[in-house]
C-alpha cells in the first residue's frame, strides 16, 4: 500500500440524520449502519455501490465545544507503529484506536504544532474495493498501466498503451 494517501473522509456532526439526510439529497448518498466496539453507530456512506466517507456522531461530554466538521485519513501500513511515532515526534493521539467494520482501524492524532490528522490501517476488503480507484495522478503512465493493464488502450500517437481519462 501507497502510504501517506488520503484514504479516508469522515463527517464528524452532532447531528448524524439531519447530515445524512442533507448528503442523501444533494449527492444521492446511501447510507448503512454499523456499530463501533464500544456500541456506538457509525454510518458508512456509499454512492454507485462504493463506500465513499463515514459519518461519526459527535456527543457531548467527550467532543463539547468541537463543531461539526469532516475529517481527513491519511493511510498507514502499521497504526500502532504510527501512534507511537507520533507520541515521539512531539503529537498526540487524541482518539485511539478503534476499528471501523469493513474500512480499518482509525485514530486522530495532532502534529507536532497542534493540528489534527486522521489516520487510518485499511481493513483488507477495503484495500480490495479502492484497487481500481487509485488516484492515476500519482503514478506515471507506465505505472497505470502495470496496475491495471486491462483499462488500457493503444495510443497511436505512439504505439504505447493509456488509461481512460
Amino acid at each position: 500500500m501507497q502510504q501517506d494517501v488520503t484514504w479516508w473522509h469522515e463527517l464528524n456532526t452532532w447531528d448524524a440524520l439531519e447530515a445524512r439526510n442533507f448528503y442523501r439529497r444533494t449527492l444521492g448518498w446511501t447510507f448503512e449502519q454499523v456499530t463501533l466496539p464500544d456500541g456506538e453507530p457509525y454510518w458508512l456512506a456509499r454512492k454507485g455501490g462504493q463506500t465513499v466517507g463515514g459519518v461519526y456522531s459527535l456527543s457531548a461530554p467527550a467532543y463539547k465545544g468541537i463543531p461539526a466538521h469532516w475529517m481527513t485519513y491519511m493511510a498507514v501500513d502499521d497504526l500502532d507503529r504510527a501512534a507511537q511515532e507520533t507520541a515521539s515526534a512531539g503529537g498526540e493521539v487524541t482518539r485511539p484506536a478503534t476499528e471501523i467494520p469493513g474500512i480499518g482501524k482509525i485514530a486522530i492524532v495532532t502534529d507536532a504544532s497542534g493540528a489534527l490528522l486522521g489516520l487510518i490501517e485499511p481493513a483488507m476488503a477495503q484495500l480490495d474495493e479502492n484497487a481500481k480507484t487509485v488516484d492515476r495522478d500519482l503514478m506515471d503512465e507506465d505505472d497505470a498501466i502495470e496496475f491495471a493493464p486491462e483499462l488500457a488502450t493503444p495510443n497511436r500517437r505512439n504505439a504505447r498503451y493509456s488509461l481512460p481519462n
